[in-house]
């Protein structure tokens, strides 16, 4: 699909191209080949706002519609129900290149579904239908159409992780991704899921072993018959059965009861399945991507935890570091948030080196949830760095580790002693870790500990500051 025009009539205002666009019933914009924006549909001047025209003749200001403009423009390749965010919600927008003779002069980018989450909670709550459940299953697949690119980061360890999922997405092999809470999980195993599919409407089908009860998650999972248990008044499908030949998200497989653990082993063995309460057997086609954010094999140590369901599930295993860990992605994520909620607050230097300071108990979710607060609460204002340490004292439920950290850095040794001018945030951690290192005789594990972080971490950082042992 694609649009013939010429450069006089998209740079013309008032005439049909702009009634046609006024005329259609979603937003709608008009990019030129240098990505400023020539028209928006008096839909999209609803939206928004009253900065309909600081925005006109200025590039697109979401990120993702930027970067989908972009590819239109360079290959001239319309794209459909593309996944695009915008201010923080999921849509489904169209590409159309603007040819003149053969050459791309411009997009038509149209918005047909404003919230993707909205409309699938919305049939969730109101479907009944055969065709409401299709339609259900099928927003659900296009939400699952992650990116490796959305898992965001700039530093080593994303990189590694990035290509180890790369990778693992070139088999068909079970894979275990195993991480703290909020630190993408999701985001990767949606990643490998649309890689292997090659981006093709397969199923995505999430469980989630945490939020359903025992009692209820071998039904959920497996399907069941008319009449298998009280409240059965007819057969239902089971995730197993809805994934088809796509995949199986097994999240927080950590919090499956160990009963039903060994039912799951049967069938990651056999590769076939019965509903509960009948004796058809079902295969089992899709991948199986589980996550957790325990630590398995000290589980099953345990005995809480089969061994043989965690060999059978981590044939692949990925550890995503936690955020505390990959500090370096701080500011590329905070802009990304930013950009993301439409943010126009700025932050004070002093708040962004708390940024750094902080442990981030919750990861890159609570660095977005801390974005999103501040889109709220300080519109056009600065964010200093008193109003970071009252949030993190409140989100951590504990002191500030910030004020630790600080007072960590105020007694250093001569040798350590920093120069005013040498006050930054590197310096000063290099000082922290030559100062431990002494304390600690040379023992890296132990100053790893104290200081919070792997060892392998500590040892990278010791060679990116010259750090010898």
């Amino acid at each position: 699909m694609k649009l013939n025009l010429t450069r006089k009539e998209i740079h013309t205002r008032g005439g049909m191209l702009d009634h046609m666009m006024d005329a259609l019933p979603n937003p709608s914009i008009l990019v030129d080949e240098n990505g400023l924006v020539l028209y928006a549909s008096s839909q999209t001047r609803h939206l928004w706002e009253p900065n309909t025209e600081k925005r006109l003749n200025h590039p697109i200001q979401s990120e993702d519609s930027r970067a989908a403009v972009e590819e239109t423009l360079r290959t001239g390749r319309a794209s459909m129900d593309k996944l695009v965010h915008i201010k923080g919600h999921r849509t489904l927008s169209n590409m159309i290149p603007v040819f003149e003779d053969e050459e791309v002069i411009g997009v038509l980018c149209t918005i047909t579904i404003q919230d993707i989450v909205m409309l699938k909670d919305m049939v969730a709550k109101l479907g009944r239908t055969t065709k409401d459940k299709e339609m259900y299953h099928t927003l659900s697949r296009v939400l699952s159409r992650y990116r490796f690119e959305d898992f965001l980061g700039t530093g080593d360890a994303a990189k590694k992780v990035i290509q180890q999922c790369r990778l693992a997405a070139k088999s068909d092999y079970s894979i275990l991704i195993i991480g703290e809470t909020g630190c993408g999980k999701e985001i990767l195993a949606g990643a490998i899921h649309s890689e292997r599919t090659k981006y093709r409407s397969k199923p995505f089908v999430k469980i989630n072993c945490t939020a359903i009860p025992d009692n209820l998650i071998e039904a959920e999972l497996f399907g069941y018959e008319k009449g298998a248990f009280t409240g059965a008044v007819s057969a239902k499908a089971g995730k197993f059965e809805q994934a088809a030949d796509g995949t199986i998200l097994l999240d927080e497989i950590g919090d499956m009861d160990i009963a039903l653990q060994s039912k799951l082993l049967r069938v990651l063995e056999e590769r076939e399945f019965e509903r509960v309460g009948g004796d058809k057997v079902y295969p089992l086609q899709a991948d199986i991507i589980a996550t957790t954010n325990k630590n398995l094999a000290a589980m099953c140590a345990e005995n809480k935890f089969r061994m043989d369901l965690y060999y059978r599930l981590a044939m692949l295993e990925i550890h995503i570091p936690p955020l505390r860990e990959r500090k370096e992605d701080i500011p590329l994520l905070t802009e990304h948030f930013m950009k993301e909620c439409g943010s126009r607050f700025s932050l004070e230097e002093t708040a962004k080196d708390n940024l750094l300071l902080y442990s981030w108990p919750g990861n890159v979710r609570q660095l977005k949830h801390l974005i999103t607060r501040l889109t709220v609460l300080y519109p056009n204002e600065t964010v200093t760095g008193a109003v970071l340490e009252d949030y993190f004292k409140i989100g951590s439920g504990a002191a500030v580790d910030i004020k630790n950290e600080r007072e960590a850095f105020q007694n250093f040794d001569s040798q350590e002693q920093l120069k005013p001018e040498d006050y930054s945030l590197k310096s000063v951690e290099k000082a922290h870790i030559q100062k431990r290192l002494r304390a600690n005789e040379g023992n890296v594990l132990k100053t790893a500990k104290e200081l919070g972080i792997t060892r392998n971490t500590l040892y990278s950082k010791m060679r990116n500051y010259g750090i010898t042992n």
